[in-house]
């Protein structure tokens, strides 16, 4: 049941419209007795809101730190255990929501989850690698790479070389 309070906070107002989408597909599966113990994979997640994996862990992103989801246990691939999360707008074992929108604003969030730092782009690298090592013009790089990805890797043939 959805709550006009928390629906015209300013917490809920900032959400993306994929963030209020994922929001409604936890409330979806929400039971009194599950929540704390409610998931939706992010491969889940992208395919219920028809998006990208990154759009998806934003829209995730964006319910932790404007307090609406709480992460209650991390997901163990090992195990098979899934990522856990709590509702706060809705009871949990027996005791009132939580409610921990109501303290978030905009340049206070209540949890902040870090983003990995941006890498230097994967194909860069490995074009960069491939310079180091071949040394050949492009059309040299290009055969490499791609017998690479066919994984028979060979170094290019010099065409002035007789081997």
């Amino acid at each position: 049941m959805k709550h006009e309070e928390w629906l015209n906070s300013p917490a809920y107002r900032s959400l993306s419209t994929n963030a209020r989408c994922l929001l409604e597909e936890f409330q979806r599966i929400y039971w009194p007795d599950r929540n704390g113990r409610l998931s939706i994979s992010n491969a889940n997640a992208c395919e219920l809101l028809g998006v990208s994996e990154n759009t998806a862990r934003n829209a995730f992103r964006q319910l932790e730190e404007r307090g609406f989801l709480t992460l209650t246990h991390e997901a163990c691939y090992v195990a098979g255990k899934a990522t856990e999360y709590r509702l706060t707008i809705e009871e949990h074992n027996g005791r009132e929501p939580t409610d921990d929108w109501r303290d978030w604003e905009p340049d206070r969030p209540i949890l902040t989850i870090g983003r990995r730092p941006k890498k230097q782009n994967d194909h860069a690298k490995s074009t960069e690698a491939l310079r180091t090592n071949y040394g050949g013009p492009r059309q040299d790089l290009r055969i490499v790479a791609d017998n690479a990805a066919q994984g028979f890797a060979k170094r290019p043939k010099n065409k002035g070389s007789s081997k």
